[in-house]
């Protein structure tokens, strides 16, 4: 990742030859303390203190980015040196790169609560202020598909998908193409694209970004790739489209205290506005059990919204099936 993610570093770019390896892991700190003597206003760097975070891409965690590129750049080659041989970043020279940083930020009493102690302290402080926010952002701390397929394999869930089948099927019907293809895709399969209008429909787009969502259609991918014969990069099966879903539920709707199925039978209820997925309303019930207040003002404002046109997103009260309000016949616009 560049520092632009995170917004600690800014300037121009520039080429830098490769810094000489070293032993002292506080040389990195050091340098960087230089350049940003030479190159910056202590002043006004150090009122930089931090803020909140937008959770959105460029993260501003500081005011103002402690970093130039040309900074960036040169750590980059040092921390790679460090590495005999190597002119590429793998894990241990990110992690020499990230203490680096974390000491010259704590040099400069940027981070959260002013100046640190060691190099471990650094990069601890670090972490929770730039690289967790970060990772909430692109969705890294978020289930993996290993971990959605082990849902999936759960007794209630599985039931729960198998009441499912029918409105989940449709629904990913109206966003695939090239149906009736070789197997996985018999059903056709979504695009990057069309996980992304599917997520606009459904106003997924308001609790994971865009970033979350295309690793979350990205993961989906590569376990089709490595687990099924005639996956293809790019393409998601129905099959993924089944891991995809969890993972999503498991993201927006978890809570320490009720199971996955909950969390699944949650999203399955709000995707159950869509034109032909009722069964959706009707199987997220037998999880969740009949609604509260069928006729609640969130309840008929969806029901006018859905009748209006498009999907749209509900927390919990639209939808059709037990005890709740007839689904709308009007869907989303394939």
């Amino acid at each position: 990742r560049n520092g632009s993610s995170t917004q600690l570093a800014s300037g121009p770019r520039v080429a830098s030859s490769r810094g000489a390896s070293t032993g002292r892991l506080s040389f990195g700190a050091e340098a960087l303390d230089e350049s940003w003597r030479n190159n910056s206003d202590t002043t006004s760097r150090r009122s930089s203190l931090r803020t909140a975070g937008t959770g959105r891409l460029p993260l501003r965690v500081l005011c103002t980015p402690p970093l130039s590129f040309v900074q960036v750049d040169i750590e980059y080659a040092r921390a790679t040196g460090r590495v005999r041989g190597s002119h590429h970043m793998a894990i241990d020279a990110f992690v020499w790169a990230l203490t680096d940083i974390g000491m010259f930020c704590s040099r400069q009493r940027l981070l959260a609560g002013g100046a640190v102690g060691g190099p471990d302290a650094a990069l601890a402080a670090l972490v929770e202020m730039v690289l967790a926010p970060l990772g909430a952002v692109l969705g890294v701390d978020a289930l993996d598909a290993d971990g959605a397929e082990a849902i999936l394999a759960e007794p209630d869930v599985a039931l729960l998908m198998q009441r499912s089948h029918r409105g989940l099927e449709v629904l990913f019907r109206q966003y695939a193409s090239n149906s009736n293809s070789p197997e996985p895709y018999q059903r056709g399969h979504w695009t990057a694209q069309a996980m992304k209008r599917f997520a606009n429909d459904v106003e997924l787009s308001a609790e994971i970004s865009m970033q979350g969502l295309q690793r979350m259609f990205s993961e989906c991918v590569q376990h089709e790739v490595h687990n099924l014969s005639g996956a293809s990069e790019g393409r998601l099966s129905y099959s993924g489209f089944r891991l995809a879903l969890v993972m999503i539920a498991q993201r927006i709707h978890h809570t320490p205290s009720t199971t996955p199925s909950v969390h699944l039978a949650n999203l399955l209820l709000r995707l159950s506005v869509a034109n032909g997925a009722r069964d959706l309303s009707s199987a997220a019930r037998t999880v969740l059990g009949p609604p509260a207040l069928a006729s609640s003002p969130l309840a008929s404002s969806t029901r006018r919204k859905a009748s209006a046109g498009g999907v749209v997103g509900v927390g919990g009260g639209g939808g059709g099936g037990a005890g709740g309000g007839k689904a709308p016949e009007e869907g989303m616009d394939g």
